[in-house]
C-alpha cells in the first residue's frame, strides 16, 4: 500500500478454510474482499459484452480441490 497514493491502491482480506478428507487429497473453500482506491477502474470493454463495467469486483468465491501421491 503506498499511503502517498491510496486512491491508486487496493486491499484484499482473504480467509481460507481447508479439509483433509482422506491422505493427499485437500479442498479450501476460501472468500476475498477486495477495497479499492477511488481511481482503480477497469479498461473499457474488459468484460466482455458489459459495456458498463467501470470496477472491479468486490467479492470472490474459490473453491479448490488438488491431490497429491
Amino acid at each position: 500500500l503506498d499511503v502517498d497514493h491510496e486512491d491508486l491502491s487496493f486491499r484484499m482480506l482473504t480467509p481460507r478454510l481447508g479439509i483433509a478428507p482422506t491422505d493427499g487429497v485437500e479442498v479450501f473453500l476460501s472468500y476475498s474482499k477486495y477495497v479499492y482506491g477511488e481511481q482503480i477502474r477497469l479498461r473499457d470493454k474488459q468484460i466482455k459484452g458489459d459495456l458498463t463495467a467501470s470496477h472491479p469486483h468486490d467479492h470472490v468465491f474459490k473453491l479448490q480441490a488438488q491431490a497429491s501421491w
